[in-house]
C-alpha cells in the first residue's frame, strides 16, 4: 500500500511541474502526505493550496484538521479566524474552532462559536446531533465531557477518556460519561474495558 501512495506522490510532483498553480493539487497532495505521515509536508502543500487560492476553504478545514490533530490548537484556531475571516462556508471550519477553543480552555467561546455555526448552517441541527448534544453540555457545566468529546473528534482517544474520567469523578452518576469513555476505549481497543464502562 506504502509503494501505491508513494507513486501518487509522485503524480502529484508531475502535476505540479506541468502546472504549480493548480490548488486542488496541493490540497489532494496535503492528504496524501498525510497518509505517509509526512505530516510537515502535509501542512506546508495545504498552506500553498491557500496560497494560490485564499478562498479554498477545503484546504483550509485540511490544514485545521492536522494542526489539531498534531495538537497544534493556538494556530489552528488562527487558521480557523483567517478562513471565517474570509467568508467560509465550510462547517468543519466553524466545529474545529470549536474544538480548538475547547482544547485552550476557552469553553464560553467555543459555545459562543457553535451558536454563530448553529445560525450560518440550518442544516447543523439535523447534520450532527452529537455535535449539538455535546455543546449543550456546556449549560450543565460538563466542561470535561465537551473536552472530551473534542479529543475524541480528533482521533486522540486516549485523552477523551481521561477527560471523561474527570467527569466521572466530578459527577458519578454522569450516565454519559461513562458512555462517552466507552466509546473512546473501544477506538483504544480495550473492549472489555468498554463493556465495562
Amino acid at each position: 500500500m506504502l509503494e501505491h501512495y508513494e507513486r501518487a506522490n509522485n503524480v502529484y510532483d508531475d502535476a505540479i511541474r506541468i502546472n504549480s498553480k493548480n490548488a486542488d493539487i496541493y490540497n489532494l497532495k496535503g492528504k496524501l502526505l498525510e497518509k505517509l505521515e509526512l505530516y510537515d509536508d502535509a501542512k506546508i502543500a495545504y498552506t500553498k493550496a491557500i496560497k494560490i487560492d485564499s478562498r479554498y476553504f477545503d484546504a483550509y478545514a485540511n490544514k485545521i484538521n492536522l494542526l489539531l490533530q498534531s495538537m497544534n490548537y493556538a494556530e489552528a484556531l488562527d487558521v480557523c479566524d483567517e478562513a471565517i475571516s474570509l467568508g467560509s462556508n465550510n462547517l468543519n471550519v466553524y466545529i474545529n474552532k470549536c474544538h480548538a477553543l475547547v482544547l485552550m480552555g476557552r469553553i464560553k467561546e467555543a459555545k459562543e462559536t457553535y451558536n454563530t455555526a448553529y445560525e450560518r448552517f440550518p442544516e447543523f441541527a439535523e447534520a450532527d446531533d452529537n455535535i449539538i448534544y455535546i455543546y449543550k453540555q456546556v449549560e450543565n457545566g460538563s466542561e470535561s465531557v465537551i473536552r472530551g468529546y473534542a479529543f475524541y473528534s480528533i482521533g486522540h482517544y486516549e485523552a477523551a477518556k481521561e477527560a471523561y474520567d474527570e467527569a466521572i469523578r466530578t459527577n458519578s452518576e454522569y450516565v454519559d460519561a461513562y458512555n462517552l469513555k466507552g466509546k473512546s476505549l473501544e477506538k483504544l481497543d480495550l473492549y472489555e474495558d468498554a463493556l465495562n464502562a
